[in-house]
């Protein structure tokens, strides 16, 4: 399964980022790692939960959030997640659920920590790809 259903775009570059934390399988630079992405519930929760996250699924809502958040933090990085949710107009927990998945396939990273302007708390903030060292 890709990342997004509607087949986002893969580049040719095979530098590795990491470890899929799923699948434990290595991830490039730019691919749409081959690890099925799947809207989190932890063996814990409730079944409702469980159910839940697979729905989220199969209705492609779980690929459009990926897409608008990695297009919100390519056009913007360096943004908390409550603040790309307040720039795309979507709830405050969606992209904390969908930048971990994003984060998992290489395309964006996280940078330093600083005050949310939407929470005013400190958060970890968002940016596209990589750090350079790991290319």
């Amino acid at each position: 399964m890709d990342l997004f259903k509607d087949g986002g775009s893969q580049t040719t570059e095979r530098r590795r980022t990491g470890t899929c934390v799923r699948c434990a399988d290595p991830v490039f630079v730019g691919e749409l790692h081959a690890c099925p992405p799947k809207a989190a519930a932890r063996a814990t929760d409730p079944a409702t939960s469980l159910k839940a996250a697979g729905a989220v699924e199969r209705s492609g809502r779980a690929s459009r959030q990926r897409r608008a958040c990695l297009e919100e933090v390519q056009r913007h990085g360096g943004q908390t997640a409550a603040e790309i949710a307040e720039s795309i107009g979507f709830e405050r927990h969606v992209p904390s659920r969908r930048l971990p998945e994003l984060r998992a396939a290489g395309l964006v990273r996280n940078g330093e920590q600083r005050e949310c302007t939407v929470m005013g708390s400190t958060a970890m903030t968002w940016w596209p790809g990589p750090i350079e060292s790991e290319k």
